[in-house]
């Protein structure tokens, strides 16, 4: 098992790998997004190759932290555009999309705790 240190230094540093990337896809390209992305894949793969947890849920974050910066980036250039009923709309769409992914959060934990004994088996030497 690692200690406080290392783990540490582990989240800086995959911060400090990606933290570059995610600013510019915020503040330059979209597509530096696609960096971090890879960035992470990189890191889900170092944990399943070194069977540890937290470097595996630490490149899903930074996937999905990506991902949204992906997607979300180029609708705040439509926001000002909007107006009237298409913004109560856009509001409506973006409250019904909370709520789906908020469901689906559930039903995951959910199945997670289903099979969480079958994965403690599994991952006995994981650490």
């Amino acid at each position: 098992l690692a200690g406080t240190p290392v783990v540490v230094l582990e989240i800086t540093a995959v911060a400090f790998g990606v933290g570059a990337s995610l600013v510019q896809a915020i503040t330059e390209t979209v597509a530096d997004g696609l960096v971090a992305a890879g960035f992470g894949i990189a890191v889900v793969v170092w944990g399943l190759m070194t069977r540890v947890r937290r470097r595996v849920a630490i490149g899903a974050v930074v996937v999905v932290t990506a991902m949204v910066v992906l997607v979300v980036v180029p609708l705040v250039a439509l926001l000002p555009a909007w107006g009237g009923a298409g913004l109560w709309i856009m509001v409506a769409a973006v409250g019904l999309v909370a709520v789906l992914a908020a469901t689906m959060l559930e039903k995951a934990r959910e199945a997670a705790r289903s099979t969480r004994h079958r994965w403690s088996d599994l991952t006995t030497d994981w650490e």
